[in-house]
């Protein structure tokens, strides 16, 4: 008596349960939270990483050879517009001036020699000679000039104000003609080089605000200066060049910076990202249409992190599932608004 029974209980559950499912999943509707896709504006920011450069860097070169006998200045320092940084080794140098200067001391005796006698007696001297005596006098001098000029050159100044960004040499360093000894920068002409995706350069113009933060952590306001014609072939991005509107007191030549553009705004319809769903046909929303969950391929555009633009797939109105993730497709559902 007590096995039938048992399996009578076991029945009616196992019923009861299977009726309770085949309610749910044929005629039960269950409330589903949506909201309402409607038209709004998004902001059009893009996001750029890049680098802090100069835009008119200068290199500091040795412009004759010879050897570091002394330096004036470091990484870091800033200079004025001819400020002492540095001293080649001048011996060699003003040794031969010497010479030089001894060689047109003998070409002026030698050509005052021959116009004296050129004005005493004509036939003791002639033209030719004197004017020969003349040219040597101006060929030692333009070698003196040249001698100077040379020398003047082992005293190394800033060419321009600015900071000094790279010391390249140390005392005792023997350079060559081009050798660089520093790298300056003038901080008022400090910019981030950006790179953006191609897609994007048709809504980039020069003097759009920007927001640029530092690899440090820094924040600063900049301005869109330069925009590159020329795309890259192989990552099809443009180099944009972003200036700061006041130049950051610590910056490193080719720090790494974030750069956000603020390139307008773009009416459209508009969802919440959260409202979104992935799968492998691609990114679409959950749509409440008779009476059931469907899905509903969409092509998206710009967001804000909080909304997201579409481009196509639903219109203004439509009901789209606030949370897809509580949902499936297929089962029955009445749309409540959202909050109600």
């Amino acid at each position: 008596m007590k096995r039938p029974l048992k399996w009578f209980v076991v029945t009616v559950v196992v019923s009861a349960f299977a009726a309770v499912a085949v309610y749910r999943l044929g005629f039960y509707t269950s409330p589903v939270a949506v909201v309402a896709a409607h038209e709004g504006r998004m902001a059009h920011n893009i996001h750029a990483p890049g680098t802090i450069q100069a835009r008119y860097p200068i290199t500091v070169g040795a412009r004759v050879p010879s050897v570091i006998t002394g330096l004036y200045a470091d990484e870091g320092d800033r200079v004025e517009q001819g400020t002492r940084l540095a001293r080649l080794d001048a011996r060699e140098l003003a040794a031969r001036l010497t010479a030089i200067r001894a060689d047109l001391a003998l070409a002026l005796a030698n050509h005052r020699r021959d116009r004296e006698l050129f004005e005493k007696e004509q036939s003791l001297i002639s033209r030719s000679e004197l004017d020969a005596s003349a040219a040597a006098v101006e060929a030692a001098r333009a070698r003196e000039s040249e001698a100077l000029a040379i020398l003047s050159h082992t005293d190394i100044t800033a060419p321009a104000g600015g900071v000094i960004t790279a010391r390249l040499v140390e005392q005792g360093h023997t350079v060559g003609v081009g050798t660089p000894l520093f790298r300056l920068a003038d901080p008022g002409t400090l910019w981030v080089v950006a790179r953006v995706d191609e897609s994007v350069s048709g809504v980039l113009a020069v003097g759009q605000p920007a927001t640029i933060e530092l690899r440090t952590g820094e924040r600063a306001t900049g301005t869109v200066a330069r925009i590159s014609k020329e795309s890259d072939a192989v990552t099809r991005e443009l180099e944009v060049n972003v200036a700061f509107d006041t130049p950051p007191e610590r910056f490193a030549i080719n720090l790494e910076a974030e750069v956000t553009i603020r390139a307008g705004e773009v009416e459209g319809v508009v969802v919440p990202i959260r409202a979104l769903s992935y799968g492998e046909g691609g990114q679409a929303v959950l749509v409440i249409r008779e009476g059931r969950v469907q899905r509903q391929p969409i092509e998206t555009g710009i967001g804000d992190g909080e909304y997201v633009l579409v481009h196509n797939g639903i219109e203004v109105g439509a009901p789209v599932v606030a949370a897809p993730q509580r949902v499936r497709v297929g089962q029955r559902a009445e749309p409540v608004a959202e909050g109600r």
